[in-house]
């Protein structure tokens, strides 16, 4: 009888972590820059960016899950002035810029089977090449940590009067670093609140001091890689597409593909509207809608909105997947406005180039 006991415990405390197990993947992962890649810190059209997304998902009606993210840049770009001779000084922009920023992350929606808290500062150096490209190395220093532990004494399941200890989990900040490279190439000025560079292509490794997870139900994060491309289509000077993917490797394969459509066409106060549609090898189909408000004169900021629903395509109980979720992001900082304001313009609600 304790044997039948024991197993019969074991057995509903494995099922129920796989039934609660999350994907680890965010669907809005290209709203996510310093997450995805730690080579995009700074890649923002201001000097400065602060992003935020909430991240909710549900296994059947009883499991709900939350996840929360925040994060901030700022650029240095480097300036000079070159001395021509007879008085005449012309200020030039380097080649080099750095960038610095903050990550932290407390995540419940996970495949993990704790939660945990993870906090990063984030580096990047970045230098242009050739004819209007870039090149940036990141890396990304810092800890992670269970918010909560429970020692082997006070931790058991009780079934039929008799007790399991389960082992307990240790309340210890582990160091960890992430780091990443990406390229892009044809800065795209107006359009690039959107996309800084036309094509962009990145390849990024995550918890590089943890092993690679071969546990179904690891502890902590293990370690993964990212591989990422996109490419903005200028359709017209209204419209705009963004094919974009995200290939991830943490002892399973997952991949993300979709396109962004972008229309801007200019309003007092709004000047993106944006609707997405992804699918992903989870068994999902993640449609979204975003915009962006501004305020200001030319020099001004915008807050850009974005919401995504998971719909799932499968019965997801066999694979340990979210049945549904969904995901809220925000960026919020600085822009400049590259369309007239003036209604007698040719230009009036269309941006310049």
């Amino acid at each position: 009888m304790k044997l039948l006991s024991s197993c019969l415990v074991v057995s509903f405390l494995l099922m129920n972590q796989l039934l609660t197990a999350q994907s680890v993947l965010y669907s809005q992962y290209r709203r996510v820059d310093m997450a995805l890649n730690p080579a995009l810190t700074g890649m923002t059209p201001g000097a400065w960016q602060a992003e935020a997304l909430w991240q909710n998902r549900s296994f059947g009606s009883d499991t709900t899950q939350n996840t929360y993210l925040l994060q901030g840049s700022y650029r240095f770009d480097f300036r000079g002035v070159s001395d021509k001779g007879y008085g005449l000084r012309i200020a030039y922009e380097d080649k080099y810029s750095i960038a610095i920023g903050v990550l932290a992350e407390m995540r419940r929606a996970t495949n993990y089977r704790e939660q945990f808290t993870s906090a990063y500062g984030s580096i990047a150096l970045q230098m242009k090449t050739g004819r209007n490209g870039i090149l940036s190395i990141g890396a990304q220093p810092g800890f992670f940590m269970q918010p909560s532990y429970y020692p082997v004494t006070n931790t058991s399941a009780e079934l039929y009067n008799d007790t399991i200890y389960m082992p307990g989990t240790p309340k210890a900040a582990k160091f960890d670093v992430n780091a990443g490279i990406l390229y892009g190439q044809g800065r795209m000025e107006c359009w690039n609140d959107d996309q800084l560079y036309k094509f962009q292509i990145g390849l990024a490794a995550g918890h590089l001091t943890e092993p690679w997870m071969r546990d179904s139900l690891p502890r902590v994060p293990g370690r993964e890689i990212r591989a990422h491309a996109s490419y903005l289509w200028e359709i017209n000077r209204t419209w705009g597409a963004i094919p974009s993917l995200l290939f991830q490797y943490a002892d399973e394969k997952h991949l993300q593909a979709g396109v962004s459509m972008i229309y801007r066409k200019h309003f007092s106060y709004l000047d993106r509207i944006r609707g997405a549609l992804f699918y992903q090898t989870t068994g999902h189909l993640t449609p979204a809608l975003g915009m962006r408000f501004y305020w200001g004169n030319r020099a001004t900021y915008g807050l850009d909105m974005e919401i995504s629903y998971d719909i799932s395509l499968r019965d997801q109980q066999p694979y340990g997947w979210h049945s549904r979720g969904f995901e809220i992001s925000l960026k919020f900082g600085p822009i400049s406005r590259c369309w007239s304001a003036d209604p007698c313009s040719g230009a009036y609600q269309h941006e310049s180039y």
